[in-house]
């Protein structure tokens, strides 16, 4: 496992750090997926019928905020490619958080 450092502090072994920032990491990834869907429903993909605006900007900022998500929390929490090449863990996280 690759060494975690955050300021200075080495928190590889210390498991309330890594909840500490698993949490923070999903409560920014939430406030990304909110004011994406707000840009993009409100400036970007206004032109459209109110349906099909709903669910694209819907998509676009779920998408864009897994992204967010996925690599913050690799940086920040896990040891990314460790069990899974990098290619099958974003499709499986993909999938874990389009069937929840």
């Amino acid at each position: 496992m690759r060494r975690k450092i955050l300021f200075g502090v080495d928190y590889t072994d210390s498991e309330l750090i890594k909840l500490l920032l698993y949490l923070f990491v999903g409560g920014t990834a939430a406030l990304v997926e909110w004011a994406l869907f707000y840009l993009f429903f409100h400036y970007l993909l206004s032109g459209l019928s109110l349906t099909l605006l709903t669910m694209l900007a819907t998509a676009l900022s779920f998408c864009l905020a897994t992204l967010y998500h996925y690599f913050l929390g690799n940086v920040l929490v896990f040891d990314s490619g460790s069990r899974y090449k990098r290619g099958k863990e974003l499709s499986l996280v993909f999938l874990v958080s389009c069937i929840g």
